[in-house]
């Protein structure tokens, strides 16, 4: 049996005092001499292409007539040829004056395609990741290349 301390009540005996908790905190900080460096690099590629052109050409050709006609005629077309009628007023010696048709020009259109070969220069890009650790001496590149179409995230906690 233990000896009661003088003028202590007997149920204060059995009562047990702490001194000292724990308790966790947990949260997040942000470390110094973390970074990621994305570079991008661009590629060039040569390409041929080939591409189907097409132009019109135009033909002029001079046919002459030397006919005597009393009005000027119209302008007119058979099939892909237009007739443009050139006209000269001329004296002769009955003083009379006479239209004569001395030429017509005859314009023909023709459409032509040609294939156009042409080479190219052509452009893509990729992204270098490289992360930076503190206290390392050598980036390590987490990531040698990501295509330029992939999205890139970072989260810092």
């Amino acid at each position: 049996m233990r000896a009661a301390p003088l003028n202590v009540p007997e149920a204060a005996q059995d009562t047990v005092l702490q001194l000292h908790a724990e308790e966790a905190v947990i949260g997040t900080r942000r470390l110094q001499g973390h970074t990621v460096r994305v570079a991008t690099v661009t590629h060039a590629r040569e390409r041929v292409v080939e591409v189907p052109l097409t132009r019109e050409v135009i033909e002029v050709e001079r046919v002459a007539v030397g006919q005597v006609v009393e009005l000027a005629p119209p302008i007119r077309y058979e099939g892909d040829v237009t007739i443009l009628p050139v006209l000269e007023e001329v004296e002769v010696v009955v003083i009379e004056r006479r239209l004569i048709l001395k030429e017509e020009i005859h314009v023909r259109r023709r459409r032509v395609t040609e294939t156009h070969r042409e080479t190219i220069s052509l452009r893509d890009q990729t992204a270098v990741v490289t992360r930076f650790f503190a206290g390392d001496a050598d980036p390590a590149p987490a990531v040698n290349a990501i295509p330029s179409d992939t999205e890139l995230s970072t989260k810092e906690s």
